[in-house]
Formats: structure tokens, C-alpha cells, sequence
């Protein structure tokens, strides 16, 4: 089973339709990609999507594509990005790190996604990342 695949059966048990990554070290568990900057949104239908700057695209598209990634060089900010995959999606509520995320971040993807519930993780993601 790959990790998009566990994190997709992750959600499913929860019963969630989306789950939000931005923290480094769950960047790197999710993608398999070491020191990649942006943020990546995966679907309880399976479909992960990798948001990077024009720094990465390139590699990420040689790295995480293979894993089931559609990676894409944003033009709005990452919280707009992960609305417009939200709407497109018909997520209604997403998982996010809140041992990752900051306090800054969160009231930005709190404001730019109304509407959607956003969910706290807790230890969710550290279960996964175990052996």
C-alpha cells in the first residue's frame, strides 16, 4: 500500500473527505520528497494534489508524480488553492495538522475556506508515519 493510499484509508475510516498537509516532516511522509516547501491536499476518493513553487515543480513532478500526485505551480496563495480543490472536490470537511500548522496558518485557511469544517488531526498523521 503506498502512503496516499494509507492516507486515503485513513480517511475513509474517519469519515472525512479531505485531509490538509503542510507540515515538513508529513510533506516528506506523504510525497516522499525531502525538503519540499508548499502544501498537499488528498482526497477520500484518492486523488492527491501536490502544491509547489516554481523552485520544486520540476522535481516534484519527477518525484511525486509517480506516486499519484498531480502536482501544479500555484497562482493564488495556498489557502486559495485549497478552496478551489475543496469546491471542485465537494469537501465539506478536512483534516488538518494542528501540531504542524500555525496559529497564523490556520486563521488563514480558517478564512479563506468558509464553509468547510476543518478537523484537527491530533495524532492521526504521527499513527501513519509509525513502522
Amino acid at each position: 500500500m503506498t502512503r496516499l493510499e494509507k492516507i486515503v484509508a485513513m480517511l475513509r475510516q474517519r469519515k472525512l473527505d479531505a485531509m490538509l498537509i503542510t507540515g515538513e516532516e508529513n510533506l516528506c511522509y506523504a510525497t516522499g520528497f525531502v525538503g519540499l516547501e508548499g502544501m498537499v491536499l488528498v482526497t477520500a476518493d484518492g486523488k492527491g494534489y501536490c502544491f509547489t513553487d516554481s523552485r520544486y515543480i520540476e522535481a516534484a513532478e519527477k518525484a511525486i508524480a509517480p506516486w499519484g500526485y498531480q502536482v501544479i505551480q500555484p497562482d493564488v496563495s495556498y489557502p486559495q488553492c485549497a478552496l478551489q480543490i475543496c469546491k471542485e472536490q465537494g469537501v465539506s470537511n478536512l483534516l488538518f495538522e494542528d501540531q504542524a500548522m500555525t496559529v497564523a496558518s490556520y486563521a488563514r485557511y480558517e478564512a479563506a475556506l468558509e464553509g468547510i469544517k476543518l478537523v484537527a488531526a491530533g495524532e492521526a498523521f504521527s499513527e501513519l508515519r509509525e513502522v
